[in-house]
């Protein structure tokens, strides 16, 4: 029933849908406003364990490292940024952390958004759309979209790709970071699935694809600078496509993190001892989601090497920008 009053006129929706579940999503916000911290209070909001541990370790896990590898392309920009498929804020306080331009996280859900100010950046500026709505801005509002991990998920994803330009400027960027191709298309909830070329081609301007591991590998490696100039995605994993850019150079060397002084949260997939912090283990369900991250990283890192890889940590989601709203003060570290 929940579902299908989305196709209800309003003020029918509205009422039905509380109706239907609104008191229930009340009374889990109201037992979160006396909770402090996001760990505890991702807890208390009817998710699953399992995906409690995935929202809190996220830093860790590689397709979120995209964000973290394109920031230099997001800071040498001005105006708003786009986030689309924001999810419960870790993109949008990094974004924020990155630059000074405002970021708007788009959602179909209230949830995210909520978690997003309330423990993570509350200066985001937070919009939900109904599924598969045109986006609700003027032509040309942003100079960069940014779509981390959301766009397998669209069902109508030329219409989507049209609403990304329409609402990005030509001179702009569209970041299209982390998307599934039909060979590992395995969850009921994603869009119809496209092979892996015929995504670049529900966009008209310019586009560059890039396998995602690849992509990453340079990055996590140290190598200063990245360049890609023609399409070369795999049918078998996931990729990054950048449109409205004949060709991609980014210079890591600028990375606006490259220099990390303050106090940082460290991972809650890592634990503080006296002489260092060591990694815990990651659920085997999300083994392939944190491959390249287990790869890349240590289980172990002494004191020393927190201080002298600051750096690398922060690239890897060891240590994150994340505020001490997002775990307990005892996880802070400072560089």
């Amino acid at each position: 029933m929940a579902s299908k009053v989305r196709h209800l006129p309003d003020p029918f929706s509205l009422v039905s849908r509380y109706l239907t579940g609104g008191a229930t999503i009340e009374s889990q916000f109201n037992s979160v406003e006396s909770i402090d911290t996001f760990d505890e209070a991702v807890r208390t909001v009817g998710i699953t364990n399992r995906y409690c541990q995935y929202l809190l370790h996220r830093p860790f896990a590689q397709s979120f490292w995209n964000c973290h590898a394109v920031l230099p392309l997001v800071t040498a920009e001005t105006g708003p940024v786009l986030d689309y498929g924001g999810g419960w804020g870790h993109t949008a306080q990094l974004l924020k952390i990155a630059t000074s331009r405002p970021i708007f996280s788009l959602e179909v859900d209230f949830k995210p958004l909520y978690f997003t100010k309330r423990y993570l950046e509350p200066e985001t500026k937070g919009v939900i759309i109904e599924r598969g709505n045109d986006l609700p801005f003027s032509e040309d509002a942003f100079k960069t979209l940014i779509d981390l991990d959301g766009f397998h998920y669209v069902h109508n994803k030329n219409g989507t790709a049209s609403e990304y330009e329409r609402v990005t400027r030509a001179d702009g960027s569209i970041l299209l970071l982390h998307t599934h191709n039909s060979n590992i298309n395995e969850r009921a909830n994603f869009g119809a699935p496209l092979r892996a070329s015929e995504y670049a081609e529900c966009f008209s301007r310019e586009t560059i694809g890039v396998p995602e591991r690849d992509f990453l590998t340079d990055f996590v490696t140290a190598s200063d600078t990245y360049t890609a100039s023609d399409t070369s995605v795999s049918e078998t994993q996931e990729f990054n496509f950048f449109i409205g850019h004949d060709e991609v150079s980014i210079d890591w060397t600028d990375h606006p993190l490259s220099n990390p002084s303050g106090e940082f949260t460290l991972n809650p997939l890592y634990e503080k001892s006296a002489n260092g912090i060591t990694r815990g283990t990651v659920l085997p369900a999300f083994a392939r989601e944190f491959d390249l991250s287990m790869e890349a990283t240590n289980e172990y890192y002494s004191r020393d090497e927190i201080h002298d890889r600051a750096r690398e940590l922060l690239y890897k989601g060891v240590l994150t920008t994340l505020p001490p709203t997002y775990t307990s003060s005892d996880r802070r570290i400072s560089i």
